[in-house]
């Protein structure tokens, strides 16, 4: 093989990844390239195809390769800052510090520790804060802390947009999400209102958009929008990608409204992505939504269900097994993070989804 015949293989496997949509498979092809052109001490070439891999895996949600990919970039560019300009990968620290509190041994001195880190190294390069007070606003709804998110929400508006600012898009739903944390359905049902009359909107946002929609009007009394809503996104839900917070309002949805087999067949696609994710806040946002859809079933008089088989569900069919698992699974879960918390918020969370509070 030629001295650089290792170019050649990480460009196949780039050119292969470039050809699959965003996802797991996309991901973890980008992740063996960087690990060939590691194994030839090719630096330039590391550094240019884990750029590539940071973007795949944060669309795909693979938190794990993200702030792997991540943290090899921001060291490399610290260490050769004539080579690789910090802005390039400055912009996704504000992520990935995000996606932490989604794992419930990362605690909060951590994450102000890093989140101080992050504030001092876009000051420092003449970055604006007000992404970082955004994603610090949406961390302090997985910290179930009201004054954390008061003071973000405070301090959005201080800071300019610039060049590392996300999408509008996204700080819209981002508000949505924290509306939806103070329980102010009209304010969140406002945020969306705007957000679907914007002619200039990027269609990406659409099916997010929709699944919290869904939720906002149903509570609301606004019925026919949150059908319509429904009925457009149920299906657009994606196995090969990551898992999505809100899709889990449709499996709710379909318990509110008596559409069981439908419900279960939302379930049925959505479990595997959701139980594939290494951080069980993901696991939970799924799994808290499928409760009331199994009680609803075991309600109607149904003995079995049939799930795809992941780890920890019983074998078999048997609806009292399934229940059983998914109850002491999220109780766990909100155990671990109420735990973490110091407080009840994610068992209060779990208990009025049982009760059919989508």
């Amino acid at each position: 093989m030629s001295s650089h015949g290792h170019r050649d293989q990480v460009e196949e496997l780039r050119a292969s990844a470039a050809q699959l949509p965003w996802g797991y498979a996309r991901a973890e092809l980008l992740q063996e390239a960087a690990q060939i052109a590691d194994g030839h001490q090719d630096l330039d070439l590391a550094f240019e195809i884990r750029r590539d891999l940071i973007d795949a895996a944060r669309y795909s949600l693979r938190y794990d390769l993200f702030a792997a990919a991540f943290a090899w970039c921001f060291a490399t560019a610290q260490r050769h800052p004539d080579r690789f300009p910090i802005g390039q990968v400055l912009r996704y620290y504000q992520y990935v510090i995000g996606n932490l509190a989604n794992f419930a041994h990362v605690g909060r001195a951590q994450y102000d520790d890093l989140h101080a880190d992050a504030c001092r190294h876009f000051t420092a390069h003449g970055y604006s804060l007000r992404t970082l007070m955004i994603e610090r606003r949406s961390a302090a709804i997985d910290y179930a802390d009201p004054v954390m998110a008061e003071a973000a929400e405070r301090d959005v508006p201080r800071h300019r947009r610039d060049d590392l600012h996300m999408a509008p898009e996204m700080e819209v739903l981002r508000q949505v999400e924290y509306e939806l944390f103070r329980e102010d359905d009209a304010a969140a049902a406002r945020a969306l209102d705007a957000h679907a009359a914007a002619d200039r909107r990027s269609r990406w946002a659409d099916p997010w958009a929709g699944n919290l929609a869904v939720r906002v009007y149903a509570r609301l009394g606004r019925t026919a929008e949150a059908e319509r809503l429904h009925e457009r996104h149920h299906r657009q839900f994606e196995a090969g990608g990551g898992y999505g917070w809100s899709w889990g309002n449709h499996i709710s949805y379909c318990a509110a409204t008596g559409r069981l087999a439908r419900g279960v067949e939302l379930f049925r696609r959505q479990l595997p992505v959701a139980m594939s994710h290494a951080d069980t806040l993901t696991q939970f946002y799924c799994l808290s939504h499928a409760v009331p859809l199994l009680d609803a079933l075991a309600a109607a008089g149904a003995t079995t269900v049939h799930l795809p088989h992941v780890p920890g569900l019983p074998a078999g069919d048997d609806l009292d097994g399934v229940r059983g698992w998914l109850d002491a699974t999220v109780a766990a879960i909100t155990a671990d993070f109420d735990r973490r918390n110091g407080n009840g918020y994610y068992t209060d969370l779990a208990r009025r989804r049982r009760a059919g509070v989508i």
